[in-house]
């Protein structure tokens, strides 16, 4: 009878450990953010809203390129009145990302909630892009909504300067690729703990069993 139970105890213990880190991960990981950086020539501006899905390949025309090494930070905000100012406490998150060899730059593993995009200094943009503010996921105003928002900076490029940025390899037919996750993890420490404290509870059940045994 004690063996049964010890046995029932091993199969809740390991059902908590592999279930729980889960659950928590299905209900964080539902929302991403990625930003497509092109190289604008100053005089010339992209023809789309600067956020919202996946542009298709081919909507830009004027044979453009993508853009490597542009940095930009990705901030939690909250609501004070007329203005978004960066949320504190528990919740709070800010991250810089920089966009890769395709010019792309990824954060996922988002909470709903309000999110800033802020694309920060860099030797060919004279002028970085107005900071973006944004609600995740993002409603339409029709049953669409989205949970992974598309961000295109339409920031001027200086080309031919000098400068410790260089064009990516992606071009406008080429599909996107992303980012490995990068930072913006939340809740990847709770699942680790709880891991860690199932093992440690299995690793003890396995002890006192063998002690039991005399062995």
């Amino acid at each position: 009878m004690k063996k049964r139970m010890m046995m029932v105890l091993a199969v809740l213990l390991l059902t908590l450990t592999l279930g729980i880190p889960l659950v928590a991960h299905a209900g964080e990981g539902l929302h991403s953010i990625t930003v497509v950086k092109y190289m604008v020539p100053q005089g010339q501006d992209l023809p789309e809203t600067p956020i919202g899905a996946e542009v298709p390949n081919g909507t830009f025309g004027q044979g453009l390129i993508r853009m490597a090494g542009v940095s930009y930070r990705v901030v939690r905000m909250e609501r004070q009145g007329a203005e978004y100012v960066p949320l504190t406490g528990a919740e709070a998150f800010s991250v810089e990302v920089s966009t890769n060899e395709s010019g792309i730059a990824f954060v996922g593993d988002l909470p709903a909630g309000i999110y800033q995009v802020i694309e920060l200094d860099h030797p060919l943009i004279p002028i970085p892009d107005a900071p973006v503010t944004f609600h995740l996921p993002l409603n339409l105003g029709n049953p669409e909504v989205l949970t992974d928002i598309f961000v295109y900076p339409k920031s001027n490029v200086v080309l031919g300067g000098g400068g410790g940025g260089s064009p990516g390899g992606g071009g406008d037919g080429q599909a996107p690729g992303r980012l490995p996750q990068t930072s913006g993890n939340i809740g990847s420490i709770q699942s680790l703990l709880l891991i860690t404290g199932g093992i440690l509870a299995l690793g003890a059940l396995g002890v006192y069993l063998t002690k039991r045994k005399g062995i």
